[in-house]
């Protein structure tokens, strides 16, 4: 995946006015979950975290109707998700671990497998992050598990690369060859 990250922030200052003109909790939060992950993905991990904060003070439980209609995905438990890896990131584990505890309390609570295996696949890479193979490891088999089971080619593809890497990490020759074959 290719992101014109540069383009992302412009294309969202862009938007700002409109989200102003709006002036609903929603597309504040829209706006606030977009600019997190962009500026996550741009490496400013102090400005995405607090975007990601924002996400979590805006959001109220009768936005999740509307918001899933929308993006077909949770956005709260996305950003949490988000934030475990930007927490870890920073160095700050103890926020990492409660980001990444709401995310899958949350993908428990909503009761279907895709929030379950997103949960499990961010939680992983938070403990790669974090050199806890043991905690990678048991989230990656998870996520694994239940996308396989449910034939979410992505995200089985995105666990397979995690025990891949896991494998590396833990000096397991055929590691490589694991990791050619996770995408496919």
């Amino acid at each position: 995946m290719v992101a014109d990250l540069d383009q992302c922030l412009a294309t969202l200052a862009k938007l700002a006015p409109v989200v102003k003109k709006l002036g609903t909790p929603i597309s504040f939060l829209i706006q606030q979950y977009m600019l997190g992950v962009t500026q996550a993905y741009r490496g400013d991990l102090q400005a995405a975290a607090a975007h990601f904060r924002a996400v979590s003070k805006t959001y109220r439980d009768e936005m999740k109707e509307e918001l899933q209609t929308r993006f077909s995905m949770d956005i709260i438990l996305a950003s949490n998700s988000f934030l475990g890896w930007v927490y870890a990131l920073l160095g700050q584990r103890d926020n990492a671990d409660a980001a990444t505890q709401r995310a899958l309390q949350m993908s428990q609570k909503n009761n279907n497998g895709l929030s379950l295996v997103f949960a499990n696949v961010f939680a992983a890479t938070k403990c790669l992050f974090l050199d806890d193979m043991d905690a990678a490891r048991r989230h990656a088999k998870q996520a694994k598990a239940g996308a396989d089971e449910m034939g979410f080619v992505q995200w089985s593809a995105q666990a397979r690369m995690q025990l891949a890497r896991i494998a590396d990490l833990s000096g397991d020759p055929e590691a490589l060859q694991s990791l050619e074959h996770a995408k496919q």
